[in-house]
Formats: structure tokens, C-alpha cells, sequence
């Protein structure tokens, strides 16, 4: 949902989130956010709160959109803007895992876009902490068209 943040008159995201769900991943998901304002290339939150029925995060808002709707949009990109944004994308996740971070739902809808065209990772719902040294992931999470086989595949 797009909002305008009143003390700073600049757009803002807000994604609102049933409390129903999981009010541990809610807060999880606010505390990652708030920890990527570390990295240019990860979505960090303003702030957050909540009413009785629902708990809302503010964050940064990327005009350009998702990199799926781009890509829908456009039909494909163009090679030098496929190295641009991977590279982009490495770094984010690069700072994720220094900081012993999985995402575990990294896809096209989760890259967004500024206005500026660089990207922003976004949507740390799936994330786990405390991902340090040859620790593994266990369980399956996010998008099974997106997941990498091993994962996929494993029981």
C-alpha cells in the first residue's frame, strides 16, 4: 500500500499483515528490515506498529516497481541490465549472509525497482537468523519454482 510519510513528505511503502498469521515472524520481519538499512540493495523499514487486528510495517518505497512486473512489462531485458541488477542482487544477499541471514524466497516479485533503477530486496517474511558457518536451513520455504533443487527435492 502506498502511503506519505507526514514528517518527511515522501512516499512510503506500508505492507499490512494480518496478525492472525504469525505475530513472531511479524516482528522477525521488522527486525530484519530495520538491520537492512546497512545495505543499499535490501528494503529497510521506517518504522512499524499496530492496531488490534493487523500489524503494519512503513518502509522505503520503490517506484519502479517489482522486477516481475517489469519484466512483463518490457518482455525481457537487455544483457548489460541482467549483469547490472544480478550484481545488485548478489551484494544485498552477500550483506544478508554476512550478517547470518537466509532469505529463502528470492524471486522476481520480491526485486524491486527505485525510480533510479537500481533494485531493493525485499519481503524477509521466509528469512531465518543466525545462519553462521556450515549451519544448514532445515524445512522447506518460499516459491517452488524459484527454489534450487537440492532444496526442492529434499525431505
Amino acid at each position: 500500500m502506498l502511503a506519505t510519510c507526514s514528517n518527511r513528505r515522501k512516499p512510503v511503502a506500508m505492507k499490512v499483515i494480518d496478525k492472525a498469521e504469525d505475530e513472531r515472524s511479524i516482528v522477525k520481519e521488522v527486525r530484519l528490515m530495520r538491520m537492512a538499512s546497512g545495505c543499499p540493495f535490501l528494503c529497510h523499514a521506517h518504522t512499524a506498529f499496530q492496531t488490534k487486528l493487523t500489524a503494519c510495517i512503513v518502509m522505503e518505497y520503490a517506484s519502479g516497481n517489482s522486477l516481475k512486473k517489469f519484466i512483463k512489462g518490457t518482455g525481457k531485458l537487455k544483457t548489460d541490465d541482467i549483469i547490472f541488477y544480478a550484481a545488485e542482487i548478489i551484494c544485498g544477499l552477500q550483506f544478508l549472509h554476512a550478517n547470518g541471514i537466509v532469505h529463502r524466497d528470492i524471486k522476481l516479485g520480491n526485486i524491486l525497482l527505485t525510480g533510479e533503477g537500481h533494485i531493493k530486496i525485499s519481503d524477509f517474511g521466509l528469512a531465518v537468523e543466525g545462519m553462521f558457518g556450515q549451519r544448514k536451513v532445515k524445512g522447506k520455504a518460499g516459491t517452488l519454482k524459484y527454489m534450487a533443487p537440492e532444496v526442492s527435492c529434499s525431505e
